[in-house]
């Protein structure tokens, strides 16, 4: 089961990709308790897209391509932004005293922990970030 959802890269276009992967969700009745680690990872890589990656190109769009496949979930997320991998991005010190951590740069980081995998490509002169997870077993 695959789905794409293509939205002009403004932020309250999030809403429109939150309820298409919701919708998604419910279609092919997935577990409940997976879908919040899938929006915080769309929010967070579509928001710095939004804010960072596209902000001086006006009609850029992002598209969220979903697949389920043996009980495995991937989000890739695509725009069309300057080329940046983020994976690159060196990680913030969650250890280091809060007073002592800048302020954000904590995005990338959690959609790491959150996945059991995130690649990156540059395809088409587009952004493309793959996000994966291997979804709960129904009770």
């Amino acid at each position: 089961m695959t789905h794409s959802t293509i939205v002009p890269a403004t932020a309250p276009e999030l809403e429109t990709l939150r309820k298409s992967l919701g919708d998604f969700w419910l279609e092919n009745h997935l577990p409940p308790g997976d879908l919040m680690t899938f929006e915080l990872a769309l929010e967070e890589i579509f928001i710095n897209v939004v804010s960072y990656g596209v902000a001086q190109t006006p009609g850029t769009v992002v598209e969220m391509r979903l697949s389920l496949n043996d009980h495995v979930m991937s989000l890739v997320h695509i725009d069309q932004g300057f080329p940046f991998n983020p994976l690159e991005k060196e990680l913030p010190d969650v250890n280091a005293a809060l007073e002592d951590r800048p302020i954000g740069g904590l995005g990338i980081f959690l959609v790491e922990e959150l996945m059991d995998t995130v690649s990156y490509q540059r395809h088409d002169n587009k952004n493309e970030l793959h996000m994966s997870k291997r979804l709960s077993k129904p009770d």
